[in-house]
């Protein structure tokens, strides 16, 4: 166990005396040209791809949307839960038509 700790110390000491490492600095202007570069479109394939992906994305919400009022305007006057539970026609006779 004392061969480890001493190792560790050694270890500790040799790392209090090193010289400390340099911060790295930026180029002057880095910044500013990250945030000029950030601004360009440089790729036209995918701009064009999502494009096309927006306009699909609207192209489905419109079907979407109209098959939503179709389907409104094909269903009757809603049946209220009261008339459901007094309903004197059997479902499984209905389904095999044997009334």
């Amino acid at each position: 166990m004392s061969s480890h700790d001493e190792k560790w110390r050694r270890l500790v000491r040799a790392a209090r005396q090193a010289p400390a490492a340099a911060v790295p600095v930026a180029p002057h202007g880095f910044a500013t040209r990250v945030v000029a570069r950030a601004g360009v479109r440089s790729r036209p394939a995918e701009t064009i791809f999502e494009r096309l992906a927006v306009r699909a994305f609207g192209v489905a919400c419109l079907l979407a949307l109209c098959g939503v009022i179709f389907n409104f305007m094909q269903t009757e006057a809603p049946v209220l839960a009261e008339d459901v539970f007094f309903m004197t026609d059997d479902p499984g006779l209905t389904l095999l038509d044997l009334t």
